[in-house]
């Protein structure tokens, strides 16, 4: 049996904290190992890169993956095979699809970068990096938090941008992580399997140490919602139902698969519980300044909400419903989706994005001339989006990255586009593209409206000027 440890790391960035825990992987895992090991002996002591991609290419086809869930570690055997066979725009294209569709750690995503830059010199298979059994990449051993956050407060003082946005701060990983992380395999063990009332107290009493049998537990069709607040059954009732509804109308409206188990929501009042869950459902060390989180494995969203409002819970179901069907998103998708949900109304039957705080950051920002034009916006990587620069983090840059994603995804949603594009994202394929990864970004959106980015521009501007 192989047994894989990869680095026990967890880096935030933004919404998401990626885990390199460790994994004990399945008969499923081990062949999928098995083929990895092959691969690498077949590039770094065989020379066989033309077999490599088609033995590659022919374990996808077998595996049934679309292009948004191949894993990122094909690929970047991919990547390598390419450009030791000399076939530089598609070895690039591959590192480039990594960086701009997968959000790993810094140090995992620096390394694609180092690759690629090693590719545009021409270099063989001897200049990059083996992944097998380096901790790096491993499929099946990362799984994703997403951190929900108090609204952001733009102001301006002595001429400067200044904005009070605790969602954003560069934060000591440490801060995070518990003394015992908990591994993704460990969290889908409490997948919820048995949805009786008398099943999910006896694991709760199994995973938390205080205050459960004070807890009320309600169920909807695809959710457990335990209260740990003082909220009468009847509001609990009423928030429920409109959870509920906008679960149906988000995976109905993106044409998603649906999870296989119920979504449980955890929500209290008091933040010291919410610490408190966070610690022992999870094994996060939560700061102050966070409402709500959720986590892919467990299919669990924790919030703090003493009036039990659902703009955070919709967000983060957002997120679980889109991680739940795609591993490879572009950053302005994968975040700019889940924002139009933060604060939403009805519409008819549409939940519809409305103003809320973001609009004045990306109004601010176009007064300063900050805002990225949308051809750089729809080409950022995930280092580039969450506002990483040669000089280093740039928390503005990403506020105003998630703002202008926010809004643009709402124009695009309001064109009745915002699905199209989604769907065309979703089905690109770094080996038939001509011109860049981002090139290919640019042009998925200008072919759906059928206008230049130039055109598209100034048309979001205009919108964005009268949108309320």
């Amino acid at each position: 049996m192989i047994l894989i440890k990869p680095l026990e790391k967890i880096v935030l960035m933004k919404y998401l904290i990626s885990f390199f825990a460790f994994a004990l992987l399945s008969v499923s895992g081990i062949a999928q190992n098995q083929f990895y090991l092959n691969t690498e002996l077949d590039i770094w002591s065989r020379n066989a890169y033309s077999q490599s991609v088609a033995n590659i290419k022919n374990h996808i086809n077998v595996k049934g993956y679309k292009s948004a869930t191949v894993p990122q570690q094909l690929i970047y055997y991919k990547g390598v095979a390419y450009c030791s066979d000399q076939k530089i725009r598609k070895g690039i294209n591959n590192f480039d699809w990594i960086l701009s569709n997968f959000l790993m750690s810094d140090n995992a995503l620096r390394l694609i970068q180092t690759q690629k830059l090693n590719c545009f010199q021409g270099t063989d298979h001897t200049r990059f990096s083996k992944l097998y059994g380096q901790n790096m990449l491993n499929d099946g051993v990362v799984y994703l938090v997403e951190v929900s956050q108090p609204g952001i407060r733009a102001s301006t003082k002595g001429g400067r941008i200044s904005w009070d946005d605790a969602e954003v701060a560069q934060v000591n990983s440490d801060e995070f992580m518990g003394e015992e992380p908990i591994s993704e395999e460990d969290l889908k063990k409490w997948l919820p399997r048995d949805t009786s009332e008398d099943s999910i107290r006896h694991n709760l009493n199994l995973r938390l140490t205080d205050r459960i049998d004070e807890v009320s537990i309600l169920q909807s069709d695809h959710f457990i919602l335990v209260d740990f607040g003082n909220n009468s059954n009847s509001k609990i009732t009423s928030q429920l139902a409109e959870i509920e509804k906008s679960y149906e109308f988000i995976y109905e409206y993106y044409d998603l698969k649906v999870p296989a188990h119920k979504i449980t929501i955890y929500i209290t009042d008091g933040k010291s519980e919410f610490a408190m869950l966070g610690k022992e459902l999870h094994g996060l060390n939560l700061s102050d300044h966070l409402l709500g989180y959720s986590v892919n494995p467990d299919l669990s969203i924790v919030a703090y909400t003493p009036n039990f409002y659902v703009g955070t819970i919709k967000h983060e179901l957002a997120h679980l419903l889109l991680n739940n069907n795609y591993q490879a998103m572009a950053p302005w998708l994968a975040e700019g989706i889940p924002t139009i949900y933060e604060v939403s109304e009805w519409f008819g039957n549409e939940l519809k994005g409305v103003d809320n705080w973001r609009g004045p950051i990306l109004k601010e920002a176009k007064q300063r001339s900050l805002v990225p034009p949308l051809r750089k916006l729809l080409g950022y990587n995930w280092l580039e989006f969450n506002g990483h620069t040669d000089s280093g983090y740039d928390k503005i840059r990403l506020s105003i990255n998630h703002a202008l994603a926010r809004y643009f995804s709402i124009f695009l949603e309001d064109k009745g586009k915002l699905r199209e594009i989604l769907k065309a994202y979703a089905e690109r394929n770094p080996d038939d593209m001509e011109g860049t990864v981002a090139d290919n970004a640019v042009l998925i959106v200008e072919k759906s409206l059928g206008k230049s980015i130039e055109e598209i521009e100034i048309e979001f501007e205009r919108w964005v000027r009268q949108f309320r």
